[in-house]
């Protein structure tokens, strides 16, 4: 049977439902050549990583239902953020870019 256990969804998925395309992350940081296994570590550290910066921006009021939201599904999870991080695309982009850089710099 195809059924997910409660508690399945990792960090990526919940990166997956917010930025909405992993391989976006695979090619800016140049995995493509990697083994699947290498590229699914780094993308779920670099998720870890996102994930946190997009934490530290939702209002002290929101922090419990956001919390509370990463114990479901990640659709749940990112409705839940664009509707209480002011400007979610634009911080997105900017945690993004700072994540990507810090792992560029860190791979050099």
């Amino acid at each position: 049977t195809n059924q997910k256990q409660p508690m399945s969804h990792n960090t990526t998925d919940f990166i997956h439902a917010v930025i909405g395309d992993i391989d976006h992350i695979i090619e800016e940081l140049g995995l493509g050549s990697l083994p699947a296994e290498s590229q699914a570590a780094i993308v779920g550290r670099f998720s870890e990583i996102l994930l946190h910066r997009l934490l530290l921006r939702v209002p002290e009021q929101h922090i419990e239902t956001i919390k509370h939201s990463l114990e479901g599904n990640p659709e749940a999870f990112a409705a839940a953020l664009e509707t209480t991080i002011p400007d979610i695309e634009n911080a997105l982009r900017e945690d993004f870019e700072q994540t990507l850089s810090d792992f560029q710099r860190a791979g050099e």
